[in-house]
């Protein structure tokens, strides 16, 4: 992963806040490393700020993959059932309050949450699916 990270480029950078004040960040989902590359990309040019994502329950159960992802704090959604017997035999706990009260929370808090507003790939990048 770490060649791809010097190997990418985004645009609009400058328009990050750097203030430190609670964000909601909006991507759009193209493919599958965005789960990775995304959020380490925008911490890092937050300075190390965390920015908590709402992502997939199971992403947090797969090996190594789930320890990285429970370092940004995620916001866990559980509406999908996972098609690998032994992460949906993993299953957690959904906690109380919704996706977005959750989300909220955090931004009262002074936390930024990272979001892919399509919930799913989107692969043709001229044309957003519907949040």
């Amino acid at each position: 992963m770490l060649p791809n990270f010097f190997l990418t480029r985004a645009y609009g950078l400058e328009n990050l806040d750097d203030a430190g004040s609670a964000c909601i960040y909006a991507f759009n989902h193209n493919n599958s490393i965005e789960v990775l590359m995304v959020p380490v990309l925008i911490i890092y040019h937050l300075g190390g700020r965390m920015i908590s994502f709402v992502i997939d329950w199971m992403y947090g159960k797969v090996p190594i993959l789930g320890l990285l992802m429970d370092m940004t704090n995620p916001v866990y959604v559980f509406n999908k059932h996972s098609k690998l017997h032994w992460i949906e035999a993993k299953r957690m706990n959904r906690p109380e309050g919704g996706t977005v009260e959750r989300c909220v929370e955090k931004l009262r808090s002074g936390e930024s949450i990272g979001i892919f507003p399509e919930g799913t790939r989107n692969r043709n990048v001229e044309h957003l699916l519907q949040g």
